[in-house]
């Protein structure tokens, strides 16, 4: 569907139609209205994940070449620790003002700390470009 909008967008040459924001209509109202379309779209979802997920964590994986390692290991390792820093403390920042206690808010921490690993992975694979 999102690559036929796209195609739609660049045939027709809108330039002010968002195919994303379109995309997003369409999930609210089949999520909102349409109960039995979004529990097939989510369970078919959920078995694609399961192989995709294999996938994505073994090609971000893949992607690090190990003999750039030794040169940028400090600086890697620094960008990870303050992506996890700044991860943390916006977790702990959208939290103000709930009635969840100590460590419900630290499970929630633990809990967004595997993003921003994969992310880190990726500053740091840019970073070596840059460098």
């Amino acid at each position: 569907m999102a690559v036929g909008m796209r195609i739609i967008e660049t045939i027709y040459n809108l330039r002010y139609f968002n195919s994303l924001l379109g995309i997003m209509v369409v999930g609210y109202v089949i999520t909102n209205y349409y109960q039995w379309l979004r529990n097939n779209i989510m369970d078919g979802l959920g078995k694609v994940w399961s192989i995709g997920a294999v996938f994505l964590f073994t090609l971000v994986g893949t992607a690090i070449n190990p003999s750039l390692v030794g040169n940028i290991f400090y600086i890697g390792s620094m960008i990870v620790f303050i992506s996890l820093m700044v991860r943390s403390t916006g977790v702990l920042i959208a939290l103000i003002g709930t009635d969840l206690n100590l460590k419900e808010r630290l499970f929630c921490v633990i809990a967004y700390l595997p993003k921003v690993t994969v992310q880190s992975a990726k500053a740091v694979y840019l970073f070596k470009w840059v460098l």
